[in-house]
């Protein structure tokens, strides 16, 4: 194949080639240039770094003084409702004296069944067992058994009253918050 004179480029105009130290001092140039570059952004990731960990610090000083708030909330909240449920008991306590002495007729007067009280315990948790095996063939469902039998028997110790000590028992309060608690309706 032949080449056409016309077509074949004129490289008179060409410059030389680098030498070798021309091009190791070109090259050289190239690397403090991107030697400068990366220290500008190691620089700037320094920087950020710095503004993350002052972010940090701030997040944890501001999380103690809310967690501190929030102790200092709960404990006020924990004192409230120990006071709310002293106050509760001592009001359950009185209605229930007040209804004791309005049945009774007079502080001295004795009920037909006030000698009754710790003699029929053992009848009710004999009822609340026979309950227990009616629902049980009544009802599928464990939940609702164990609810409908402890409310029986919550509701008989609470009607008989606590045989054990004076009226405002915590022990008879305790029964009446469950029974109460198991016959909310759903």
């Amino acid at each position: 194949m032949t080449v056409d004179p016309l077509e074949i480029e004129d490289t008179s105009d060409w410059l030389r080639s680098p030498t070798e130290l021309e091009t190791c001092t070109h090259y050289l140039r190239m690397l403090e240039n991107e030697v400068q570059e990366l220290n500008l952004h190691l620089r700037k990731a320094r920087e950020d770094i710095f503004g993350l960990v002052q972010m940090y610090d701030q997040a944890i000083t501001q999380r103690d003084d809310a967690m501190s708030n929030l102790r200092e909330r709960s404990a006020q909240l924990a004192s409230a409702r120990k006071e709310l449920y002293v106050v509760e008991i001592s009001a359950k306590g009185h209605k229930r004296e007040a209804d004791r002495l309005k049945g009774m007729g007079g502080p001295g007067a004795m009920t037909q069944n006030d000698h009754l009280g710790s003699q029929n315990i053992p009848n009710s948790l004999e009822r609340a067992s026979q309950y227990w095996l009616l629902s049980t063939a009544r009802s599928y469902s464990p939940r609702k058994v164990y609810n409908e039998s402890l409310s029986y028997r919550l509701r008989n110790i609470f009607l008989l009253g606590c045989p054990w000590c004076r009226p405002d028992c915590l022990a008879l309060t305790f029964t009446q918050q469950r029974y109460d608690r198991f016959n909310q309706p759903n």
